[in-house]
């Protein structure tokens, strides 16, 4: 009866050697799948996991009941100082200001007195004064511009980054401003538009990108509201400045 019950010790060992294997398999999966989703152990080391990342976290394992499992680092969102990050983004926030200020003054500029009997396509009786379709394609061929650089960013910016391409779009808006002060007729003007509708549509989605990059998880929204604040500030800064021009800036050629 004894060596019907007796084990033999070699097919034990083998038994026991699987069992090992397979445990350290199943180790190894375990960990290969928490790398890839971002999970991690909890505090107390129990087998059950946390998610970190907001992405997976239909791959989060665990109790969920009035607890938020997706969870950023905190300690590589802490900040020592907020003046730092708050002028760069009011810095990198300025491309809203040059948008707004594009809106706020194109429409009352082509009504000026002064720059449509210079640059005036229709003359009938008294000065000559701007076409509607002229005034139209004024005011709104900028938009042709952001429309092309808008496509044209996504693929810019991974290759000359976004401080290069916020750059470049400055330099565009410069060149487009300065055309346009030494425009001899409407048609270059109709040009040097397009530069500037070129420079709203890279920096209308480079600087919010940008600001987000640099700015920690929970203040994120603040400060990338920034550039829409300063887009508003633009408008009316713009229309106040064309409001100065037409009332009190050399009254009598406006």
């Amino acid at each position: 009866m004894e060596s019907l019950v007796q084990i033999p010790p070699e097919p034990l060992d083998g038994l026991l050697r699987t069992q090992r294997r397979e445990q350290a398999a199943e180790q190894d999966s375990e960990q290969q799948v928490n790398e890839k989703y971002g999970l991690e152990r909890d505090a107390e080391g129990s087998n059950e996991a946390v998610c970190v990342d907001k992405s997976s976290s239909e791959h989060c394992k665990g109790d969920t009941e009035g607890q938020e499992l997706a969870n950023f680092n905190e300690e590589e969102d802490y900040v020592s100082s907020y003046l730092p990050i708050t002028c760069y983004s009011i810095l990198i926030a300025l491309g809203g200001l040059v948008f707004g200020y594009d809106i706020g003054t194109i429409g009352g500029l082509v009504d000026l007195p002064a720059l449509s009997a210079r640059f005036g396509d229709s003359v009938q009786t008294g000065p000559a004064k701007f076409s509607p379709i002229v005034k139209g394609a004024l005011v709104s061929v900028s938009c042709l511009g952001g429309f092309v650089s808008g496509g044209v960013a996504a693929k810019l910016i991974p290759v000359i980054g976004m401080r290069c391409t916020i750059f470049v779009s400055m330099l565009l808006y410069a060149l487009g401003n300065t055309v346009i002060l030494l425009a001899p007729s409407w048609e270059v003007i109709l040009v040097a538009r397009v530069f500037n509708g070129v420079c709203i549509g890279l920096t209308t989605i480079t600087c919010p990108m940008y600001i987000s990059e640099i700015t920690p998880i929970r203040e994120r929204g603040l400060f990338t509201s920034l550039n829409q604040l300063f887009t508003t500030v633009g408008i009316v800064i713009g229309a106040l400045s064309i409001l100065f021009s037409a009332t009190r800036y050399y009254p009598a050629d406006n």
